[in-house]
């Protein structure tokens, strides 16, 4: 979305592919990609270098960068250990601490719609404009009469510490965007026959998940919610005493020696079944919102937790909705320069990475903006 964040790099060629970084609570995604084909073909990507790593402790705190010298030293190891080149970065600021909302507004000629927006902001945004990085995208213009802008506004300090850090790291940060965006933007290139249907997009992080109701190709409703994969680690830890090492190899589908394997079973099954719940009650209330007379037809997921041992699957049984696993890469080649096991391994947990890598300065100036609420 944020396009104008250091619009002194516009004179740069778009040639030299961008390195997407995902900065989680729990791991660090990088990720590079170059287009194939041409105009009169399908786009593809091939893979330019990928690679992930755990966060620093403590690094980010409520949606921010509170360590950026450690997570830019983790940064540019990453990428030195994978050799990626480039200085160019797109990067996520995490939708829980977007404020974004569809308007509408009188018609206006483009020359004066900042301005004008600016104004209307005001009037909408729970901070002074001085205090944050303001965006818009015009949704639908009817007539002469009015048109729909989605705002997108993200206070001053969110952006600056996921700047603060890719600067650590000897990068230059070109784009900014929301981490619910970007993953919409991997689906739409990775499912273009899925774009007529109705369908919830599910992003399963570590602390939350993005949830996003979309509708021909347009997000009609996204919001969060405050479930993810750690609350595995969390039942885990407490109901067997295991360090949460332990517990992350219980959630990927590996049993410690020494635990009674009849608790483990039941607390995990437990926790997989009250994350679905939640999920499938969330679902509902989104779709309600989204006010759209057409039943969901699909649930699409990704994300570290989506991997999960039976949590797509709960997920499925409590919505009673078709629900598979998202294939992010799945108009990315790569070479046999890459560990293919590996690639896997980290793919499903790839989506707002794919999203981010695909950007572009001025992508989302000619395009109709897919629309995400949650304020």
């Amino acid at each position: 979305m944020f396009d104008s964040l250091l619009s002194s790099f516009l004179k740069k060629s778009d040639d030299e592919p961008f390195i997407a970084v995902d900065i989680g609570t729990s791991a660090i995604k990088i990720l590079s990609v170059m287009p194939t084909g041409d105009r009169f073909a399908r786009q593809g990507y091939k893979l330019v270098g990928v690679g992930v790593a755990p966060t620093p402790a403590g690094a980010v705190n409520n949606n921010a960068v509170v360590k950026p010298e450690a997570v830019g030293k983790a940064i540019r190891t990453l990428i030195d250990a994978n050799d990626i080149k480039g200085e160019r970065t797109t990067f996520a600021v995490p939708a829980p601490a977007v404020f974004t909302k569809r308007i509408t507004i009188g018609y206006c000629e483009p020359k004066d719609l900042e301005k004008n927006i600016t104004f209307e902001a005001g009037n909408y945004i729970p901070h002074t404009i001085e205090a944050v990085h303001l965006d818009y995208q015009i949704v639908k213009v009817h007539g002469t009469s009015s048109m729909d802008v989605l705002l997108v506004a993200v206070k001053n300090e969110i952006i600056d510490s996921y700047a603060a850090a890719l600067q650590q790291a000897d990068l230059i940060p070109a784009i900014a965007d929301v981490d619910s965006f970007a993953l919409e933007n991997m689906f739409e290139i990775s499912y273009p026959e899925e774009r007529a249907k109705t369908v919830a997009l599910l992003n399963i992080g570590s602390r939350y998940t993005n949830v996003s109701i979309l509708q021909d190709g347009q997000s009609l409703f996204a919001g969060d919610v405050g479930v993810g994969g750690r609350l595995y680690t969390d039942a885990l830890c407490e109901a067997l005493h295991m360090t949460p090492a332990e517990a992350e190899k219980i959630k990927a589908g590996e049993t410690p020696s020494g635990y009674d394997e009849s608790v483990v079973a039941e607390t995990f099954d437990r926790t997989t079944e009250h994350i679905a719940a939640e999920l499938q009650r969330q679902i509902g209330f989104f779709w309600n919102a989204a006010a759209t007379d057409r039943s969901i037809e699909g649930i699409y997921v990704c994300g570290g937790a989506a991997q999960i041992p039976g949590l797509v699957e709960e997920i499925g049984v409590k919505t009673g909705m078709i629900c598979v696993a998202v294939e992010p890469f799945r108009w990315i080649e790569w070479n046999s320069q890459f560990d293919e096991d590996l690639i896997k391994e980290v793919m499903c947990s790839m989506g707002v990475s794919v999203g981010l890598a695909i950007r572009r300065f001025g992508d989302k100036k000619q395009a109709q903006a897919r629309i995400g609420v949650n304020g």
